[in-house]
Order: C-alpha cells, then structure tokens, then sequence
C-alpha cells in the first residue's frame, strides 16, 4: 500500500460507514502492513491535504488513520503502542 492508496481508502470508508467503523477498518489494515510498506506511508502522511475539509468527518478520520500509523511505527521499533478507545466524546489518542 503507499499513500494515495490509503488516501483512497480514507475517502471510500469516509463516505461510506461511520467514523467508529470506518477507523476500525483502516487501522487493521495498517497493522498488517509489513515495515517495507510502511515507510513510504510515513514519508507522506504528516500534514493533512488541502483538499479535505476542514473541520469535516474525513479530516477527523485522516487525523485517526495518521494516529494509527505513529503507533504501528511505534510497534515496529519494538515499543508497545496502540489506539485507545477514549471516554465517550473524546477523540481517540495513542496510548
């Protein structure tokens, strides 16, 4: 996978589930990318493109997927990392 391919599946969940499925969703799919996959990713996904909205649904999932690849690089350098679930109305964070 690199980065317009998720960019593409960020934008076919966004329109298509909810946030919480939606995230769920991609952050699997993270988490069985091998390093080699990974860091192509890592290289493009610091700031959020300009053409999604802001304050929107896909910017809050873009900002989710981009938590979930900090904590899977996170793993691959051996530490243990993984997307927390917060109380209900918090955004979700890495833990």
């Amino acid at each position: 996978m690199n980065f317009q391919e998720l960019r593409s599946i960020i934008k076919d969940k966004y329109s298509s589930g909810t946030f919480e499925t939606s995230s769920d969703s991609i952050q699997i799919k993270i988490f069985d990318l091998k390093k080699e996959e990974l860091i192509p990713i890592i290289t493009e996904i610091g700031a959020i493109p300009e053409d999604i909205g802001h304050d929107s649904s896909e910017e809050k999932l873009y900002a989710k997927v981009s938590d979930t690849v900090l904590a899977k690089c996170f793993q691959e350098l051996g530490l243990k990392s993984s997307v927390n679930e917060p109380p209900r109305g918090l955004p979700r964070g890495i833990l």
